[in-house]
């Protein structure tokens, strides 16, 4: 901690991803005229403009199927047990035509999957590790995006750069993260908040999009006018540099 804070009073600037990491380190003394925000953002190559892939869907949604994915680390932080839960709920109200995709691998997805299989949750499909190159192609296959973390005040300073990915694809979001992420996702108006680790409400929020494609639409549509206005990665790009651009003309260069 004490080098933490001596590398806070050498900085020209601090850089931090959102403002609620700006106020975590205004509450430990750094001054805000030090602090500068350079959000995550969207890559334009990457996720923009993909057309729809019916052999990913072939592959993972199975027809028809109102698809719901989630893609990112299968981890503890992210809290997926709900994934489950939400799945036996649409298994006992014979919802056949959704399906929930978990891209990725963490350590807690052997156990997932282990126990979706023992359930007979057939409606969960996990991918495994897949490229980060084909991700898009596969967010352009899939109807809506989950972006979840557990219930605890630490995540509610995190804007987990999924938000801007699926944005990006025009993909509606369901997104169970508190605080500033959601603040931003009713902004933009590109999805449906619910609280963390509520299955109950993950299987209304996807029931309702898949009732209604109109406002998945317009969800979708919503966001990537969004995320192309405010976080475009090389317009962040170039706010970083010049971040750093005035911290060489500022300061002295000692050798």
């Amino acid at each position: 901690e004490r080098m933490e804070q001596q590398m806070y009073a050498s900085a020209f600037k601090i850089v931090t991803v959102g403002q609620g990491y700006k106020q975590q380190l205004m509450k430990r003394g750094v001054p805000e005229a030090k602090i500068q925000i350079v959000t995550n953002g969207v890559d334009r190559e990457l996720f923009v403009s993909h057309q729809h892939d019916e052999s990913v869907r072939a592959q993972y949604g199975r027809g028809k199927a109102f698809v719901c994915a989630y893609v990112g680390t299968i981890g503890l932080a992210a809290g997926l047990e709900v994934v489950l839960r939400a799945g036996r709920i649409l298994k006992q109200r014979g919802r056949d035509d959704v399906r929930l995709l978990m891209v990725g691998d963490g350590a807690t997805r052997e156990r997932l999957e282990r126990a979706a299989r023992q359930q007979g949750l057939d409606n969960i499909v996990f991918t495994g590790l897949i490229d980060r190159r084909l991700v898009p192609q596969l967010l352009s296959a899939v109807d809506a995006c989950l972006v979840h973390l557990r219930r605890k005040e630490l995540f509610e300073s995190v804007l987990p750069s999924k938000i801007f990915e699926a944005a990006g694809m025009q993909k509606p979001i369901i997104l169970g993260v508190r605080g500033h992420a959601a603040r931003l996702v009713n902004e933009a108006g590109c999805g449906i908040c619910i609280e963390p680790e509520n299955a109950e409400q993950l299987v209304e929020a996807i029931e309702k999009l898949a009732g209604d494609p109109d406002l998945a639409r317009r969800l979708g549509r919503s966001g990537y006018d969004y995320v192309r206005r405010h976080f475009d990665r090389d317009q962040l790009a170039e706010q970083y540099f010049q971040i750093i651009r005035e911290a060489i003309e500022t300061c002295p260069i000692v050798v």
